[in-house]
């Protein structure tokens, strides 16, 4: 085995590792360790995602997005830590965005066709419309941000519905992974917006975390096309 491999499969461990003993804080509601640890799993992630692509350069997707994804991901942790902070949570919630984004540029990538540029125009009108009209009933949870929201969100059903489009495509691997992560993203990030500008909850933190760990280690995982990679 490459040492380069070995490399990788230290660092996924440490990261579960990492990931359980936060998850631990978040249970006994410790904010101090809590805020301390969180960056450092996704960091631990990423680094894991980028020694994979350094170690397949013949990866056909562009490797720079997917950890470069993973970067935005640790950057938006840091600024969320405190979701109580608006401004904090709103520079974070930017940082998630553009991941959300490189991540939507990946799949676009494993296609094996090329979508003319309408789609694009249509997704977009679509995301607009879709957080327009759910605004009425999002307002009363989230208050006069809740289009931001809505459109924040709405960036995690593109990426499901690109997950559909690559299972189509005949990736069932890859597709499956990203799709089953972006719906646990989905419901991690709707609890963490809810217990912002909503009604909080206790631990709160522990479902959140739980939940987006699953969900970065099957997308990441997934967009670097790990299984298929190892199976070769």
């Amino acid at each position: 085995m490459h040492i380069m491999e070995i490399a990788f499969y230290v660092l996924i461990g440490v990261f579960g590792l990492a990931s359980f003993i936060h998850l631990i804080f978040c249970l006994l509601e410790k904010e101090a360790w809590r805020k301390a640890t969180k960056p450092l799993t996704t960091l631990l992630l990423t680094g894991a995602i980028l020694i994979l692509t350094l170690t397949y350069p013949e990866m056909p997707f562009p490797k720079y997005a997917i950890w470069l994804a993973g970067i935005m991901c640790v950057f938006g942790d840091l600024f969320a830590l405190r979701i109580k902070s608006r401004p904090l949570f709103i520079t974070g919630s930017i940082f998630y965005t553009v991941g959300h984004m490189l991540n939507a540029y990946v799949m676009v990538s494993m296609l094996s066709y090329t979508m003319p540029w309408w789609i694009y125009v249509a997704i977009a009108g679509a995301s607009l419309a879709f957080s327009g009209a759910l605004y009425p009933l999002s307002r009363l949870l989230f208050g006069k941000i809740a289009y931001i929201i809505n459109l924040y969100l709405s960036l995690h059903l593109i990426n499901i519905a690109l997950a559909i489009l690559l299972l189509v495509d005949g990736k069932p691997i890859i597709a499956t992974m990203i799709l089953v992560g972006y719906a646990l993203y989905f419901l991690s990030d709707f609890l963490l917006v809810y217990s912002a500008y909503g009604k909080d909850m206790r631990r709160r933190d522990f479902y959140i975390m739980l939940l987006f760990y699953a969900s970065q280690l099957l997308i990441m995982l997934g967009l670097a096309n790990t299984l298929l990679i190892i199976s070769q």
